[in-house]
């Protein structure tokens, strides 16, 4: 980005899980004193931990629970038997091979279960360093959440949050033109 850009400012987005990579690149940004502009679009790093944290407290049971929530495996046994298996390829495997619902390719299965399990494992690890940014925050939210949430981010700026509410859902208020608008009405301020 500074190649490219090199005086700043920098508009910063993420979206969903990419909130707190985003975050952290401000950071890096923010300690190299330059000017700062981060969008959430509804993709606070507390928020999604929280609204991950249903999946249980220790690396097991988190793949327990992606393995029989995505392979509707319901049979108290056949849980208890994967449980019993020490590492994820082993308990993929075993899951993999006695799903019957139809899949083309079991190989991209094994591989997109993969990469869900280390990115919900990513954020569920992902501890912010504690030092408050310089920049502007600006917080889209999804139609139904309060303006007032600031969904721990308060500390996580030197300047007053601003939240935004969008109408739509999780994955609707990114195609919504009024994200848009805001995102581009930085850059009349600067």
């Amino acid at each position: 980005m500074k190649q490219i850009w090199p005086k700043g400012p920098y508009t910063i987005i993420g979206v969903s899980w990419g909130g707190a990579l985003s975050m952290e690149i401000a950071r890096i940004f923010d300690q190299q004193n330059a000017s700062i502009h981060v969008y959430l679009i509804d993709g606070a790093p507390q928020t999604l931990q929280m609204s991950l944290r249903h999946l249980g407290e220790n690396p097991n049971d988190v793949e327990m629970n992606i393995i029989s929530r995505l392979f509707k495996i319901n049979d108290a046994s056949f849980i208890e038997k994967l449980g019993g298996i020490g590492d994820w390829d082993s308990k993929v495997a075993l899951a993999l091979q006695e799903y019957t619902g139809k899949l083309r390719d079991k190989n991209n299965a094994k591989k997109a279960i993969t990469g869900l399990r280390n990115k919900i494992t990513d954020i569920l690890a992902y501890r912010p360093s504690g030092e408050s940014l310089s920049g502007e925050i600006y917080l889209l939210r999804p139609s139904g959440c309060s303006k007032h949430d600031g969904c721990d981010l308060l500390a996580a700026s030197k300047r007053t949050l601003q939240v935004h509410i969008i109408d739509g859902d999780h994955m609707s208020i990114v195609r919504n033109p009024e994200t848009a608008l805001l995102i581009n009405q930085t850059f009349s301020l600067i």
